[in-house]
């Protein structure tokens, strides 16, 4: 079921949807969360074609999936998609995982413009970023929507963040190391001059492409985390790195974060490049906040996003987009530049209230091919 929101607009509009379909051998390696159900229900086969009917089901026109098994998936799956008219741009995790992220995109809606991959394994930035997660951004240009391209490039972010409940520490910095190069790969406004007396630009003050950053955050709604990217700015002093993602099992576990931590290497407390290669050879200007300083693990970020998704219905009964076992939650988002002048959020897909869940038990079942919910929005483009 569809809930419309106040703009509505058939010319441009256009539908995403993210799902964490939930890698094969992630399952097999942590059965203990899938003890209750259905032996048959978690074999790959019978996944595979279920996880195929939903995706063609929804019949959305851009697709951010995680945790995709790139062999199971290219053979399975992807040969059906690309028979409907998707294109698809995948990252796998570095390391020894063999999942990913992956965004596919209807090739007759989008042009296909650039793409950026994203890698949090980098301990050059931070001793936290010793993660094998990974994002993946792509630009595209809408077209078939007046049968012409247009001058609006649309932006869309996928991730999967790390899910350790207790290391909340490591995520903000994975988040803030993502919103760094979104910055970069958003803006419309290019910086060519090499002068040694180049203007420095507030990145505040830059345009940039309407933007859709989505994925599984292992993160709860109501969450520092979660707080940090809608609110743009958030104070992190005193909190323990369990309590940053809201999960249960996190909750006032972990240790008090530290100043030096959360610094990055290279990225300013507003989560931009302080200097910036290349087209964007300008350097990015501290906070424009002269209450957020660094002292007090104060940060910030350019962009104003709002989730697609309120917490909870019109009954007061929150929402939840995954379960297992031992667990609910709802961890996975879509974000969107609501102020953006060419990009209106149009409707959302009802998710699951405790109740449904009881309703359809254990998943992966007979009907659901993965332990997440998929959350699918309608935007148009202005």
């Amino acid at each position: 079921m569809w809930n419309p929101q106040s703009y509505d607009s058939p010319k441009g509009q256009f539908s995403l949807t993210t799902y964490n379909i939930l890698s094969q051998n992630l399952l097999l390696n942590h059965l203990y969360l899938y003890q209750d159900n259905i032996k048959s229900n978690l074999m790959w086969s019978h996944r595979a074609e279920r996880l195929k009917k939903e995706l063609l089901e929804m019949n959305s026109d851009i697709f951010c999936l995680q945790e995709v098994h790139m062999e199971n998936f290219k053979s399975h799956i992807l040969p059906s998609l690309i028979e409907r008219g998707y294109q698809a741009v995948f990252k796998q995790k570095t390391g020894p995982s063999q999942d990913g992220c992956s965004i596919l995109f209807k090739r007759d809606k989008f042009i296909f413009k650039d793409s950026r991959e994203v890698e949090f394994n980098r301990r050059d930035i931070s001793n936290l970023l010793d993660k094998d997660n990974v994002a993946l951004l792509v630009k595209l240009n809408p077209i078939g929507f007046n049968n012409k391209s247009t001058d609006t490039d649309l932006v869309i972010a996928n991730t999967h963040l790390l899910f350790n409940p207790k290391r909340g520490d490591i995520k903000i910095a994975q988040l803030r190391l993502l919103l760094a190069e979104i910055q970069q790969f958003a803006r419309t406004e290019q910086c060519l001059s090499t002068s040694a007396n180049r203007p420095q630009l507030d990145p505040f003050k830059l345009k940039y492409s309407p933007i859709i950053f989505c994925g599984d955050m292992n993160s709860e709604p109501s969450s520092p985390l979660i707080r940090f990217i809608k609110d743009g700015r958030a104070n992190f002093n005193g909190l323990l790195s369990g309590d940053i993602s809201g999960q249960r099992e996190g909750i006032q576990r972990g240790r008090e974060l530290l100043h030096r931590e959360l610094m990055l290497r290279g990225i300013g407390t507003n989560s931009c490049y302080k200097q910036q290669s290349g087209i964007y050879n300008c350097d990015a200007v501290a906070s424009t906040s002269a209450d957020f300083s660094v002292q007090n693990l104060a940060i910030e970020h350019v962009f104003k996003l709002a989730s697609a998704y309120p917490a909870i219905d019109e009954f007061g009964k929150k929402f939840y987009s995954m379960s297992t076992y031992l667990d609910i939650g709802f961890v996975d988002h879509i974000f969107y530049s609501f102020k953006h002048e060419n990009l209106r959020l149009s409707a959302f897909r009802q998710l699951l209230t405790k109740r449904n869940l009881n309703t359809i038990g254990t998943f992966p079942n007979s009907v659901l091919g993965s332990d997440h919910i998929a959350l699918s929005a309608k935007f148009f483009l202005l």
